[in-house]
């Protein structure tokens, strides 16, 4: 007969005590502790890791590199003296009302020189670009407002060399119909804002500027997760996920697992040296700010066979009897 021993420790680390860290979307933790984060691999031993509560500083750049959905590729077609031009917006975390301030910004937004990165003719002559947020439709309508006749319109999904870029999302846009409605005329403005503009010109869906909602915690030392990839189910490295709060930033998320029996999973090696990421549901780092903090309190729980006593004293009994022979 089997006995069967169950110990079980808690612990609790954070983003401060990481051997190797610069944001909170990447860190390693080197523990140390032998003893308590070695795996014993003799048969009959399982070794259960539980998340128990999880909390950070919900404050990321919404739109960065880190997620390719900072640019803008303005496709201009019949027009003699302008070209194709990729605009570049900063990462930052932006609200639709926030982004245009910058798009319409003359220092960093579309109407800097092309010399500057802007979007202007080849030629020098401003287009007069102007970018506004619609709060009763909840879109964004970005247009020229110069009196010239140029065919121009904006893809938010595209590829430059094998990258991928999609602006979708926050652009009101979808895969399927990634460019905004072709702009071949002026579209009036005054003040700052336009002027009527009819509704078939704006893109066919509301924007979107929480353009993360699951947060996947990645690790070495993850092994059950699977999803389907080119076509085949394949297992990857998260550890577990969890919802993103409903705000876009600057909120507190504070998750506690209140069903253990789903986050838990098998642990088969050694995690004295445990690395964990933090990536949306299409694998991109989550691009934090520096200053954000992250904290996970977790159990290890291990499950060991304990031969029977009267077992063990026969076992030696049969090995005292070969050694005689």
């Amino acid at each position: 007969m089997i006995e069967t021993k169950k110990t079980k420790q808690f612990y609790s680390i954070n983003n401060a005590v990481a051997s190797n860290f610069t944001n909170i979307n990447r860190m390693e933790y080197n523990f140390n502790n032998s003893t308590l984060t070695n795996i014993q691999t003799s048969s009959g031993q399982k070794c259960i890791f539980t998340p128990i509560s999880l909390t950070l500083d919900w404050n990321y750049k919404n739109i960065s590199e880190s997620f390719k959905n900072n640019r803008l590729l303005f496709e201009f077609t019949n027009s003699a003296g302008y070209s194709n031009k990729t605009f570049v917006i900063a990462d930052n975390s932006y609200t639709p009302l926030s982004l245009c301030q910058y798009l319409n910004d003359n220092d960093s937004g579309l109407n800097k020189p092309l010399a500057n990165c802007g979007v202007r003719s080849d030629a020098g002559a401003s287009l007069a670009w102007l970018a506004e947020f619609d709060p009763l439709l909840n879109k964004i309508l970005i247009r020229y407002t110069a009196n010239v006749a140029v065919n121009v319109g904006i893809n938010t999904f595209f590829l430059i060399g094998t990258i991928r870029y999609n602006s979708t999302r926050w652009m009101g846009t979808t895969i399927q119909s990634p460019k905004t409605v072709q702009q071949v005329g002026q579209q009036v403005a005054a003040n700052g804002a336009f002027t009527d503009p009819p509704i078939d010109v704006y893109q066919p869906r509301t924007v979107d500027f929480k353009t993360t909602d699951t947060i996947r915690i990645h690790s070495n030392i993850a092994k059950r997760f699977f999803e389907i990839k080119g076509g085949r189910l394949t297992s990857n490295d998260v550890l577990f996920e969890i919802v993103a709060p409903e705000s876009a930033v600057g909120s507190t998320l504070i998750w506690e697992n209140n069903t253990p029996e789903l986050y838990s999973q098998e642990v088969h090696t050694n995690y004295d040296n445990l690395a964990i990421e933090l990536k949306d549901r299409n694998g991109n780092l989550i691009d934090f700010y520096d200053h954000c903090n992250f904290n996970l309190t977790f159990s290890i729980e291990r499950e060991i066979e304990i031969p029977d006593p009267k077992e063990r004293l026969k076992n030696l009994q049969n090995l005292n009897q070969l050694s005689s022979v």
